[in-house]
């Protein structure tokens, strides 16, 4: 009977919650609609707009201008794309099946900002990378410490012991 009245209770707390989540939800659609008719743009344009990245499509890149492409792996893919997306950099990333590699294209116009975003997510991942291995080095040497100072309690201990 107790856990009948601790079930109805957490059921009606988990509604209570389902409600206020659908009318805060829609409050912030109808401020996005609001948004969207303040600046006389169709919805859809507006929610393009608000969440911008300059990744394109290959073809209507391919129409505008000549391509350069570069070759990467997967882990240096996602840094790259955050600087040229900083750097307002239009490309587009496509996977080769079959040597796994990710190909990133970009307008030949685009060099010069491409040599600074290539430049600083090359600086930054060398950052990461350089944390990641003093930490664990680090780690390690705090470990051999405890691990010696550890034995050196155990011997005085035991000394003591004889002592007595």
């Amino acid at each position: 009977m107790v856990n009948d009245d601790v079930n109805n209770k957490a059921i009606n707390i988990e509604i209570k919650v389902a409600q206020y989540s659908a009318k805060a939800i829609l409050k912030a659609m109808k401020k996005i609609m609001e948004d969207a008719a303040e600046k006389s743009q169709p919805l859809a344009e507006y929610l393009s707009e608000k969440r911008k990245t300059n990744s394109r499509k290959l073809k209507d890149m391919v129409k505008k201008g000549q391509l350069e492409n570069i070759d990467l792996q997967k882990g240096e893919v996602k840094e790259l794309k955050k600087q040229l997306n900083r750097y307002g950099v239009n490309f587009s990333v496509m996977k080769n099946k079959e040597s796994g590699l990710y190909s990133v294209f970009f307008q030949a116009k685009d060099t010069k900002v491409m040599d600074l975003a290539f430049k600083k997510a090359i600086e930054r991942s060398e950052k990461k990378e350089n944390k990641r291995e003093s930490t664990k080095e680090i780690l390690n040497k705090f470990k051999e410490r405890v691990k010696n100072m550890a034995v050196k309690d155990k011997v005085k201990e035991k000394r003591h012991e004889h002592e007595r």
